[in-house]
């Protein structure tokens, strides 16, 4: 399973039912449909549900696992209506459909899929299963959690920049409406005042001045207005431009940055193997030096006994025939 494992580090799921399912199509021989069209023809046998299971949890937790998953094996398989399996019989085997009831049956359901964890804080949060937190190993939950924190920290960037839109698209409308009316006003009053002159000769004439001098003070005014709101707009796309910079350059270091942590961490690691792995071998091989040592010396010790019997022994059978040779000679005399 070296191939699924890499293939969930490199596209990890966002839920734990579908790392479950995709486990199942991986075993089955169906990767090229994981994503894109699901397959369900092929089965596996009930005792190959640890192979599935062995890359996605924790060896001191696979026997409980097993077990919900045999109780949930024997929920379907004593249902009245067996049609739902797609035509199996109550074997040992197990199709794509009957895996996925087995997930959606209510003593796994109920232990492992549906409790959530909240992780992190306000709008940077995200959720990990029980299932997840309890039998995951290191890697996986690691890898599982700093995808689903990049997810979070996308979908939070993605709101701020719509806020700051909507925002900008308002103050927009504002200064669309504001332009309007004012060249409309100068508009009008430019016609009144052409009126009046026409009419009025010198008297209006003077009056005309007193107005395009008016004129000028509202065209002046409404520049202003118009300027500083256009100068509003362009300081609001601006800080929004450098906002967003900011915490994606932000982000960016800190993933550089836990990156090059965990490859130094990964470095001592790894001295720290050798070393050890050097030092063990000589206090093994010390060991086994002093364990010959102490054999050969008892060998030793069991030669020279072994010697001093079979020098007792055949001194005793010679004072034997010597003594009985004795005896008959003293017995002939």
């Amino acid at each position: 399973m070296l191939a699924f494992m890499l293939y969930i580090a490199a596209e990890p799921s966002l839920s734990c039912k579908d790392i479950l399912l995709h486990a199942f199509r991986f075993y089955i021989g169906n990767v090229d449909h994981i994503l894109h069209c699901p397959c369900r023809c092929g089965a596996i046998r009930m005792r190959d549900i640890s192979l599935i299971l062995d890359p996605l949890i924790q060896s001191s937790l696979k026997s409980e696992v097993l077990t919900y998953f045999d109780e949930a094996w024997g929920n379907i398989i004593f249902e009245k209506d067996h049609s739902v399996l797609c035509g199996e019989s109550a074997s040992s085997t197990i199709s794509f459909n009957t895996f996925e009831r087995m997930l959606d049956d209510s003593c796994i359901k109920t232990s492992f899929l549906e409790d959530a964890i909240l992780v992190g804080r306000g709008n940077l949060s995200f959720t990990i299963c029980s299932f997840e937190h309890e039998c995951y190993p290191a890697t996986l939950l690691k890898r599982t959690m700093k995808v689903r924190r990049a997810s979070a920290v996308t979908r939070y960037l993605h709101m701020v920049d719509m806020e700051q839109k909507k925002a900008c698209m308002s103050e927009w409308k504002l200064y669309v409406s504001e332009r309007r009316h004012v060249k409309e006003m100068v508009h009008f009053v430019a016609a009144r005042l052409w009126n009046r002159q026409a009419v009025r000769g010198f008297r209006t004439l003077r009056r005309w001045a007193l107005c395009h001098v008016a004129a000028a003070e509202i065209q002046r005014v409404a520049r202003g207005f118009l300027g500083r709101i256009e100068s509003r707009v362009r300081y609001i796309f601006t800080a929004s431009s450098i906002c967003l910079q900011r915490t994606v350059r932000r982000y960016l270091h800190r993933c550089r940055h836990l990156q090059s942590l965990q490859t130094r961490r990964n470095a001592a690691i790894e001295l720290q193997r050798i070393a050890r792995g050097s030092i063990g071998r000589r206090i093994a091989i010390d060991a086994l030096l002093a364990k010959v040592e102490q054999e050969r010396r008892d060998l030793q010790e069991e030669k020279d006994k072994w010697q001093q019997r079979r020098q007792r022994s055949a001194a005793t059978a010679i004072q034997r025939v010597y003594r009985s040779k004795l005896v008959r000679v003293k017995i002939r005399k």
